[in-house]
């Protein structure tokens, strides 16, 4: 049974905080502030491990302040 990037997001918030993505139209398929986490897209011009590992430092910089509900961009136009 499929479900919703919404609903993913209501079961998976009882164990984590933020969802990671490279989907940079989530943004226009689900309402930011109706989820209970946050979510981290990460913004590359390819979906490859070695180019988004580029990105964990920002990301990691992110986390400390991010809150529930809010949608952040992170990459080299961010």
């Amino acid at each position: 049974m499929a479900r919703s990037t919404g609903r993913c997001c209501v079961v998976l918030a009882s164990d984590f905080n933020v969802l990671l993505t490279v989907d940079s139209n989530i943004e226009y398929q689900q309402n930011a502030a109706d989820l209970p986490v946050s979510i981290i897209v990460l913004v590359a011009y390819s979906n490859d491990v070695d180019v988004l590992r580029l990105l964990m430092p920002q990301v990691r910089e992110l986390l400390p302040t991010i809150e529930p509900g809010r949608l952040y961009r992170v990459g080299p136009l961010q």
